[in-house]
């Protein structure tokens, strides 16, 4: 699908060995081991290919956005992540840099993506990848398969209490024989899935709203109102017109904003098709794998990384892309003001309507907004859209009320209990963290992991040093407060800022320090204004800390 595409290839990686000799890569190259690249790169720019599928699903022809583009790809920075800076310095050579939201959830604010780049999430289509299942008494259900395989035809149904949380491959390969295992409603169904491979069982119904989980057996998802015994299931079927009630749709997997690193920011900023994307595949990677080693020139798949390729797509043709847009017509305009407010917020413009007198005009206008609801982290929207006389142009502003920033964050970053909020700031691409207690007391500056080198370096940090941010830092803990945060995204739980010390694991990172050292100000570059604020309904303190330039 993707003939002389590629015009470049490129990696980097003797920064990384220099540090450390012994990391080793998977492809020591610009190459990748999983596929995924030549998935993407195809959704945005592959050919023209007629009567394509995967085994059978999604039959018809495909293409790319952009037929007649081109590819150079570098491989940098494999252990960090470079797409805020490297981003900004493209974006400021006027190259639009289009990037996934995520795929971990639909929480507010867990989305932590830059202004200056394009933040792309996923949603649905109107189509449905469906297995078939056909219960003894002739009822038939419509479920969610990807499965490759042959259809199951009179098969027992198994639906036993104890075993319907497919967690315990032991239990199933010793009570479920020649038969499909039903598996009840619940969390992690990509661990079900696992299970019930790993016991060999025929096959196996999940009941589950969940419709984007790969499979590697005979198997379908269907609706918890759908269960019935003794059935039949057939594969590789398409419906169109059967998928999302009203396509699209936002999947429930991506991740929402506003930022985490500057929540004044409303990113993800569009929204593309993510869902079932039918592209090129490498022939060198299996698509089925487990106990069903398949291979094909295609796959299928969902999520963030399907959707942004379209956009990517898109900006190629566009060429250029403005951040400004003035209107150059002769004559004068006159644009009035439409407000769709959101609910429970008081929303007023001032002033209503915007006359024009000359070309190259510019006016001004102030939205006042007040909120009259505890939100209880759930956000209400609107819009303001500016019309002409005519209404012939438009212009439309987004408005989002919600919460002050709340206090968790998800994986890099850190969950604060008790009387504190947390405040990650991105600032000249330098992610950094700050909190304070009820009193107006900064008790920590702590950096995330993945964000943290160039941050480090611009303070003339070690490298060995890096998370000894409490020592450079000159901060503390107070012992009275009661306070605790804990770190996130390992699978260790020693990782801990405690009342009356603060402990980093020594085997997962390497730095001890149990001292407790009063903060000061403007030494070691360590802030050129701290603000504070307090928020009336938390009762609690944000603060704004700022790098020394």
């Amino acid at each position: 699908m993707c003939n002389r595409k590629l015009i470049g290839a490129r990696y980097f990686n003797k920064g990384v060995l220099s540090q450390d000799s012994n990391i080793s890569f998977v492809y020591n190259s610009p190459r990748n081991e999983t596929g995924h690249e030549t998935y993407t790169t195809s959704i945005t720019a592959g050919n023209y290919v007629r009567g394509v599928s995967y085994f059978g699903y999604a039959k018809g022809t495909i293409r790319g956005v952009v037929l007649c583009a081109r590819f150079a790809v570098y491989k940098a920075l494999p252990y960090e992540d470079p797409i805020s800076i490297t981003s900004f310095a493209t974006m400021e050579k006027g190259v639009l840099v289009s990037s996934s939201a995520g795929n971990r959830g639909s929480d507010l604010m867990t989305v932590a993506r830059n202004p200056w780049s394009l933040t792309v999430k996923a949603s649905t289509i109107n189509r449905q990848l469906v297995g078939t299942l056909t219960l003894g008494n002739g009822k038939t259900i419509i479920g969610w398969s990807l499965f490759p395989g042959r259809a199951l035809l009179n098969v027992s149904l198994v639906y036993n209490e104890t075993l319907t949380g497919c967690n315990s491959p032991a239990l199933l390969l010793e009570y479920v024989n020649n038969a499909i295992m039903v598996c009840s409603d619940g969390p992690r169904i990509t661990n079900k899935i696992s299970t019930t491979i790993e016991s060999i069982v025929i096959g196996a119904i999940f009941i589950s709203t969940d419709e984007k989980q790969d499979y590697h057996i005979p198997g379908v998802t269907i609706k918890p109102m759908d269960v019935d015994p003794k059935t039949t299931i057939k594969f590789r079927q398409t419906f169109v017109g059967r998928g999302a009630k009203c396509a699209p749709q936002i999947l429930e997997y991506s991740f929402r904003g506003p930022s985490q690193n500057y929540h004044r920011v409303l990113n993800p900023d569009v929204v593309s098709s993510g869902s079932q994307v039918l592209a090129a595949w490498s022939s060198k990677v299996a698509t089925c794998r487990n106990n069903l080693f398949l291979l094909s020139n295609y796959s299928i798949l969902s999520g963030i990384s399907m959707a942004f390729p379209y956009v990517s797509g898109v900006a190629a043709l566009l060429k250029e892309f403005k951040r400004a847009v003035i209107d150059v017509g002769d004559g004068s305009f006159t644009f009035s003001a439409k407000l769709t407010r959101p609910s429970g917020a008081i929303v007023s413009i001032s002033p209503n309507k915007l006359v024009f007198e000359k070309k190259f005009e510019t006016l001004s206008f102030v939205v006042n907004i007040m909120d009259t609801l505890p939100r209880n982290d759930s956000v209400s929207s609107g819009t303001l859209v500016w019309i002409d006389t005519n209404g012939k142009h438009t212009a439309r502003i987004p408005i989002v009320v919600m919460d002050p920033l709340s206090a968790t964050f998800d994986d890099d970053i850190f969950t604060i209990m008790k009387d504190a909020t947390i405040l990650a700031w991105d600032k000249r691409q330098d992610v950094f963290l700050g909190t304070c207690n009820a009193n107006n007391e900064i008790i920590g500056v702590v950096t995330s992991m993945v964000n943290s080198r160039a941050w480090h370096e611009k303070l003339g940090h070690n490298e060995i040093d890096w998370f000894d941010v409490f020592v450079r830092w000159k901060a503390w803990v107070e012992i009275e407060t009661g306070l605790m945060l804990k770190r996130l995204g390992f699978n260790s739980d020693v990782d801990q800022f405690c009342s009356d010390e603060f402990v980093i694991d020594k085997v997962s990172i390497g730095i001890e320090m149990l001292e407790k050292i009063p903060i000061i100000l403007h030494e070691f570059g360590m802030a050129e204004s701290v603000a504070r604020e307090i928020t009336e309904r938390a009762q609690s303190i944000k603060c704004f800390i700022e790098l020394s330039k």
